[in-house]
């Protein structure tokens, strides 16, 4: 019986490998993706005092892995209307550089919008569709108070000290409110005198000319406000702290569901190691639409669902008409502390 059995085990073994073969784990699944056609790719978030800025690019498809220089649209053609009234259609393509990259061509039109007036932005170019959107920059905030406490918060998970700041302003319980809060700091440092296209000035000996200039960053922040959404891909710093919320160099967006019509604190926490190197704390809170909450709001989604392949697709949220984007304004107001 004994001999019987090993046979019986023996056997079912070498008919399960013999049936384990490369065919047998191998299944090609062919997936049609539709070619939905390359379509105008419209981003213009402006404020008041600042100009119409607009980047245009063509959509690309989920397999492509082209550069963002490579869809950038050159040729479009660019009309902004004002409470239903031409504003302009002059715009200029130029180089507009950021924090983040030294070479980024977008499309300027020197014009001031208003709280309280409808714009409305039409894009058309050689071989799109033309695609438009509207957006109103919301009505500006009456007043931020930022309170620095005696005392300074620590925290015994990583043995750090944190500076506490208390931050006050008063909803609008009449409507839905969606804002924004960042940190920024600034300091003073010499740099290199330039010209337009970035080439150093040098003086009558062809030496390099230095200039002081006051440099401003984005700094991060961290809270336990229930009004900020936890986002796992960037709060990695105490996977134990679960109520902490990270408040990264990207703008933090929270609406009024929990405080509607009520005056807010929110409470926060600046790590103070590397605070001694600058000279101001710029606290702002920005007033935002809907359409901007829930678009940021989704890039943020998608950032948390990365390199995750067992994620559902996170859907950029956009507003622009027969295209892909987001158009829309915001105002804000600045604290600064020395």
């Amino acid at each position: 019986m004994e001999k019987t059995t090993h046979y019986t085990y023996l056997f079912t073994f070498i008919l399960l490998f013999t049936a384990c073969s490369d065919d047998s784990f191998t299944s090609v699944v062919e997936v049609d993706i539709p070619d939905l056609g390359d379509k105008l790719v419209v981003n213009c978030i402006f404020q008041p005092d600042t100009g119409f800025i607009v980047n245009v690019s063509k959509s690309v498809s989920i397999l492509d892995n082209e550069d963002v220089r490579d869809i950038s649209i050159d040729n479009a053609s660019i009309e902004l209307y004002e409470d239903g009234q031409l504003l302009t259609n002059e715009f200029i393509y130029q180089n507009m550089p950021n924090i983040y990259d030294d070479e980024v061509m977008r499309y300027y039109a020197n014009i001031n919008p208003e709280v309280g007036k409808e714009y409305r932005i039409k894009v058309s170019a050689p071989d799109f569709e033309p695609v438009e959107a509207v957006a109103q920059i919301p009505l500006p905030l009456p007043s931020l108070n930022v309170y620095i406490s005696d005392s300074n918060h620590y925290d015994s998970i990583n043995e750090e000290e944190f500076l506490e700041v208390t931050i006050e302003f008063q909803d609008n319980g009449s409507i839905d409110n969606y804002y924004f809060l960042n940190l920024h700091v600034t300091n003073t440092a010499e740099v290199v005198l330039v010209d337009a296209t970035g080439a150093p000035i040098l003086d009558e000996n062809g030496d390099l000319i230095y200039v002081t200039e006051q440099r401003r960053s984005p700094y991060y922040m961290r809270t336990y406000d229930l009004s900020f959404e936890k986002i796992e891909a960037f709060d990695d710093l105490d996977p134990e702290d679960s109520g902490r919320v990270f408040l990264g160099n990207d703008i933090n967006t929270f609406n009024d569901e929990l405080f509607n019509g009520n005056n807010k604190e929110i409470l926060v926490y600046i790590d103070k190691w590397n605070l001694e190197h600058f000279d101001q704390l710029i606290f702002q809170l920005g007033s935002i639409d809907r359409s901007y909450y829930l678009y940021h709001r989704s890039r943020i989604l998608q950032y948390d669902v990365d390199d995750n392949p067992f994620a559902e697709p996170i859907l950029i949220h956009n507003n622009i008409e027969n295209g892909f984007g987001i158009f829309t304004g915001f105002t804000s107001i600045e604290k600064i502390i020395e």
